[in-house]
């Protein structure tokens, strides 16, 4: 669940669809560089959500 300055971003596999919730499409692409963006996005959004607004990346 860690990974470096904040938390991982969520990975995926199969199916498309699990309880109700659908995989985003870039994940399912096999355009790695966009999933891989995608992932940094969502980890930095995770990490603000969960520790404060500036923390993600923050050298206090």
């Amino acid at each position: 669940f860690y990974d470096g300055p904040g938390v991982s971003a969520p990975s995926y596999t199969r199916p498309p669809e699990y309880r109700g919730l659908r995989v985003p499409e870039v994940l399912r692409s096999g355009d790695h560089r966009a999933i891989e963006a995608w992932r940094a996005e969502q980890a930095e959004r995770l990490s603000r959500r969960l520790r404060g607004e500036g923390a993600a990346g923050d050298e206090d």
